[in-house]
């Protein structure tokens, strides 16, 4: 059985559905993140396991027991808010100890977890502060122990990271995900930020008007996902239609490449920018349009024909100039889309 399994969960707002019936599994421990754009019904989802919005259908068990009848006080779950919502009249020890005072947990014990979730978040020097003397990064850090300390069986992240600047965001999300290894908490995380899904997730679960689209490893939907929506969503793509015999793909521009899967007919291909290198030929199929130095690598924007593709090389090599004439140089088999790319 799994550890959180949700059956036919949908919420409406009067005739608008904010989150069509949907299913879904996950293990105790694992990781997974809810990836899609603003509004597609992500932050519904978490807010219906917490039982702050009320699902229009559908149930939700938590180590087999149905939770969504329960209040949010009774279900075992915490949160952790996109704005932190820290009580502001209460220093850092004083947010830590609320929830364990409503719950009436024992006082050696409040003590054994606030020195448990202040050591492996390092708040130790910040114990006596009140929230507004904290930077962005240590008031989350706190908003993190805060829901440590609740020892919850399920572990909620509503974009927590969305309102700090990028450097800090990359630092806390490296904190975040060793802070999960060491805890072991079953973990939904919801972001729009697709560095931060594929650095962190077990699994991804990608939505879109209030749809799941499609479930699976980074390593899955990056390389072989299996609509466009996710194809475009998660990495730079060029969709490129091609004409399929096997696993070989006639490109438009009649280079003709191998793919991962067997197809006849016209196909859509989701081609990376690392799917093609590039080599400067009088005679070659595509033109260099614009290019940019990454440190690592240089990414080039490509017509070939009336088609635009980007092509990936390492950041040592030479930066050609726009109006360079070059020959497309496949690196591994193209990816084929499912269903015609819908």
């Amino acid at each position: 059985m799994a550890h959180l399994e949700v059956q036919g969960l949908s919420k409406s707002f009067d005739k608008t559905v904010a989150l069509h019936p949907t299913d879904l599994s996950v293990e105790q421990g694992e990781f997974i993140t809810l990836l899609g754009p603003s509004g597609c019904g992500k932050s519904t989802f978490l807010r219906m396991l917490m039982g702050i919005t009320l699902p229009t259908s559908g149930e939700i068990r938590l180590s087999g027991r149905r939770v969504d009848r329960d209040p949010p006080e009774r279900r075992n779950i915490s949160m952790v808010f996109q704005s932190y919502a820290l009580f502001p009249h209460l220093t850092v020890l004083g947010n830590l100890k609320f929830g364990l005072r409503m719950k009436r947990v024992a006082r050696n014990e409040q003590q054994q977890r606030i020195d448990h979730a202040v050591r492996i978040c390092n708040l130790g020097a910040y114990l006596d502060r009140s929230p507004k003397e904290l930077s962005g990064g240590q008031q989350q850090r706190v908003a993190l122990a805060r829901a440590i300390v609740m020892q919850p069986e399920l572990l909620l992240f509503d974009e927590p990271l969305s309102n700090l600047d990028a450097k800090l965001r990359e630092t806390l999300r490296e904190e975040l995900l060793d802070l999960h290894q060491r805890v072991g908490t079953t973990s939904l995380y919801v972001t729009h930020d697709q560095d931060e899904a594929m650095a962190m997730s077990d699994r991804i679960v990608v939505v879109n008007d209030g749809r799941v689209v499609e479930i699976g490893t980074p390593t899955e939907l990056y390389r072989a996902p299996k609509t466009l929506f996710t194809a475009r969503f998660l990495g730079n793509t060029s969709i490129i239609r091609g004409l399929s015999s096997g696993c070989e793909v006639r490109l438009p521009w009649g280079q003709v490449v191998k793919s991962d899967r067997s197809a006849e007919g016209e196909v859509d291909l989701s081609i990376r920018p690392e799917d093609f290198s590039v080599r400067p030929s009088e005679q070659g199929p595509a033109l260099v349009t614009g290019a940019q130095f990454l440190g690592a690598s240089i990414r080039y924007r490509l017509s070939a024909g009336e088609h635009q593709v980007m092509a990936s090389v390492p950041g040592r090599d030479s930066v050609l100039p726009a109006g360079t004439r070059v020959e497309l140089v496949p690196l591994a088999p193209l990816h084929v889309l499912e269903n015609g790319g819908a």
